[in-house]
This record gives C-alpha cells, sequence and structure tokens, in this order.
C-alpha cells in the first residue's frame, strides 16, 4: 500500500520524475510568454517605416493595445477550458461559449470604430487628429479578424494544455513569429510599409498559429468523451465562471493606462517614462513566464502531486527568473543592453540598473501569484481573482500616489516600486481567501 503524506502525493512517485513531468510541460509554456513578447516589434518595423514615421506606429500600438484590451477574455477562456472542456458535451459548451465571447468584443470593438464613439476615443482621449486620427481608428476596425481569430483559437488551446501538449502550442507560436519576422523583412524590402501591411502581417500570424493550433488538437478534441465522473458544465455555468476571470483581467490591462498617466505628474516625466518602459522591457517577458504557472498549477492538481513539490518548483521558476534579471547588474550586460541596444546615455545606465535592482522581485511574486490564480480555479472560486485583480489596480494607485506626494525616490523607481507592492498584495489577497473555507 502506497503511503500518502500530508499533502497528497505519493511518497513513492520518484521525484526526478514528478520534476521531469513539470519542465516538459512548463518549459515550452514559458518560451512561449517570454516569445510572444517579439510580435508587436517586428509588425512594428513595417509600421514605423510608414509615411508618418514613428507617429505612426506610436498610434498603430495604441490601438493594438485597445484590441488586446477588448479581447481581453481569451487568457481567461483558456483557464475555463481547462477546467470544464475535459468531456466531449463540456467541451462543446466551451467552443460555443468562446465564439459568443468573441463575437460580443468583434460587436464592441465596431463600436468603437464608428461615430459618435470613435470621435470621443480617437479624438478627445487620444487626441489624435487627421491623418493619425483615421490610422488609429481604421487600425482598430481591420484588427477585428486578428481578435477574433483570437477567441477561435481558445479551444483549441486549452485542450492541448490539459493533454500536456504545450510543445505543440508553442511550436505553433514559434512559427507565427518566424512569419511575423520573414514577412517584415520582406515588407521593408519591397516598400509595403504601414499601419495596413501592419495589420495584414499580424493578422496572417494570427490565422496562421490557430490553423496549426487546429490541427494539433483535433485528435483530442475527437478522443474526448462523456465518462463517469466528469463535470458536464453548461454554456451558461461556463459563461459565469468566466466573467470574474474576464472583468479581472480586463482590469490588470487598464493599469497600463494608469501606469501612463501617473508617470506623467513624477519629476522629470520624459526620463522617467523612457527608464520605465526600458526597464519593463526586461521584467515583463520574465514576468510572462511566470504567468504561465497557473496553467501548471491546474494541470498538476496538488491533490495528485503534493503541494509541496507544487510550491518548490514555483519558487524555483521564480527565483531562476530573478537570477536572469540580475543579469543586468553586471557592468557590460548593462552598458551592452542598456546603452548600446536601447541608446541610453552613459549617466543613465546606472539608473537603468538601480531600477532593475529594485523590479528583480516582480517575477518572483508573479510566480506565487500565478500559482495562487490556479489554485482559485481548480476550486471553482473565479471571485478569489477577481479580488485579488482588484487589489492589484487598487493597490497600484495608491503606492504611486502616495510616492508621487512625498517623492523619496525617482519617478521610474516609483512606477517599478509600485508595480512589486501591487503583485505583493494581490498574492497575499488570493492567499488569505483561500485559506478561509468556502461558505455553503
Amino acid at each position: 500500500m502506497q503511503r500518502e503524506d500530508e499533502n497528497g502525493a505519493s511518497a513513492r512517485q520518484p521525484l526526478d520524475r514528478t520534476i521531469a513531468a513539470f519542465l516538459r510541460f512548463y518549459a515550452p509554456l514559458a518560451i512561449q510568454g517570454i516569445s510572444q513578447t517579439l510580435t508587436l516589434p517586428l509588425v512594428g518595423s513595417v509600421v514605423a517605416h510608414g509615411r508618418l514615421g514613428p507617429s505612426e506606429y506610436a498610434v498603430f500600438a495604441q490601438s493594438q493595445g485597445l484590441m488586446i484590451l477588448v479581447s481581453s477574455a481569451v487568457g481567461s477562456l483558456v483557464t475555463t477550458g481547462m477546467i470544464f472542456g475535459r468531456c466531449r458535451t463540456g467541451m462543446r459548451n466551451f467552443v460555443r461559449l468562446s465564439l459568443l465571447m468573441g463575437l460580443a468584443a468583434v460587436a464592441l470593438q465596431l463600436l468603437l470604430c464608428l461615430p459618435p464613439l470613435d470621435g470621443w476615443l480617437f479624438g478627445r482621449v487620444y487626441n489624435l487628429g487627421g491623418e493619425l486620427f483615421a490610422v488609429g481608428r481604421d487600425t482598430l476596425l481591420y484588427s477585428i479578424p486578428q481578435g477574433l481569430a483570437s477567441f477561435v483559437c481558445a479551444p483549441f488551446v486549452a485542450c492541448l494544455f490539459s493533454e500536456r501538449r504545450t510543445d505543440l502550442a508553442t511550436l505553433a507560436t514559434f512559427l507565427r513569429i518566424a512569419l511575423t519576422f520573414a514577412g517584415s523583412v520582406a515588407l521593408v524590402h519591397f516598400g509595403l510599409v504601414g499601419w495596413a501591411w501592419g495589420v495584414a502581417l499580424a493578422t496572417l500570424g494570427v490565422l496562421l498559429e490557430t490553423s496549426l493550433c487546429w490541427c494539433f488538437s483535433r485528435r483530442y478534441v475527437a478522443a474526448l468523451v462523456d465518462a463517469p465522473g466528469c463535470e458536464i458544465a453548461s454554456t451558461l455555468k461556463q459563461g459565469l465562471f468566466t466573467l470574474p476571470l474576464s472583468l479581472g483581467v480586463t482590469l490588470l490591462n487598464f493599469t497600463t493606462v494608469v501606469n501612463a498617466a501617473l508617470l506623467t505628474a513624477t519629476p522629470n516625466p520624459e526620463v522617467s517614462r523612457a527608464l520605465h518602459y526600458i526597464v519593463l522591457g526586461v521584467i515583463n517577458p520574465l514576468s510572462a513566464a511566470c504567468a504561465r504557472l497557473q496553467s501548471f498549477t491546474i494541470a498538476f492538481a496538488p491533490e495528485k502531486y503534493g503541494m509541496r513539490r507544487l510550491n518548490g518548483f514555483v519558487a524555483a521558476v521564480g527565483a531562476f527568473m530573478v537570477a536572469v534579471s540580475f543579469a543586468m547588474q553586471v557592468p557590460a550586460v548593462a552598458n551592452w543592453y542598456f546603452g548600446g541596444v536601447q541608446n541610453l546615455s552613459a549617466e543613465t545606465v546606472p539608473l537603468a540598473m538601480q531600477a532593475m535592482l529594485v523590479g528583480a522581485p516582480i517575477p518572483f511574486l508573479m510566480a506565487f501569484r500565478s500559482h495562487a490564480e490556479g489554485l482559485a480555479a481548480l476550486r471553482r472560486r473565479p471571485n478569489v481573482t477577481l479580488a485579488s485583480q482588484a487589489a492589484y489596480l487598487a493597490t497600484l494607485i495608491g503606492v504611486f500616489l502616495l510616492l508621487i506626494r512625498i517623492s523619496p525616490i525617482p519617478g521610474f523607481m516609483m512606477s517599478i516600486a509600485s508595480i512589486g507592492a501591487s503583485q505583493l498584495v494581490s498574492f497575499l489577497t488570493i492567499f488569505l481567501a483561500l485559506r478561509r473555507p468556502l461558505r455553503r
């Protein structure tokens, strides 16, 4: 008889096999999370060579950000699919939910491109006029197929994650990036540049990834059955589970807008803004890799693999990402990246190194926060995740405003410190909520 430890893991289950299984699942996800941040800069090279130059790319990026905000539910849909899409009827209902939410996002995106909302959004909020107004509106309008494709792709990705074939999902992402890279070089070479070609390239890449995920997941979807004991959730039940998660992701995406606004109130905002985005350009990919630990926790339920092992793996991942960020404390590396790649002056490079030091714990905090979100999903408590994301936004605003008021540190450190504090409070919100039993 196998003895179970207090966390539910089999005492005879070899540790090396468990870690190997963890790595086979997580490593492709981490690489995927990091690599996906490369897509926009590649497309941006096509747009920035357009007739309006960098201004055209800035407006294009704003509209792409709006599309991502409208499509925020996609990330939470994958979580829903991993929870409820493990049987044939559950997956069928999940596909229906994905399409319905995709059509709702299309309707909202279309409304933002039509009068009078287009004038309010691009004219008043973004203060665009003339050709730049048209670039912003038309980019958002013609990005509708790109946003819809991400909803169509969600069931395929959820199925691959549930089957622990993250390698196939990552392969699809790599091929999308390869197409985007080749396409960006070719379009610039032949002078096919500007926002329209940028939208076409981005959309083509997403359609390729969606098609590949569909091909890779077909046999797994076909093998699903309504086995005894399998939870069959209706489309409505899955929608009610997804809604709080979607609202939470929207809140998190909104923090980018809040950060941009608060940076303007800091001393020397031009320098603060530049250093903020350059430093986050290193921290965000590492945090994106840590965010994939939510899917990892859902795939490797603690009841089977043991909470100690899961916690140890999460801690190891977070520590590794922190160690990577510490590479920027090596003068040769910092001078190469901040001074050479990002073109910062020699006097500014030490400031970027200091900001990296302040932001180093962020990936570690993100790892445990994402792990906690996975536990909340397994326990069917999406409202806990929503509460943590609301706490994130509230903490970010409160800490940033406090730091602006007392001005103890430079503006770029205020923003990085606020993000770190928000990650900590968000994790503690989930941790404390999960320790309390659910009231029936």
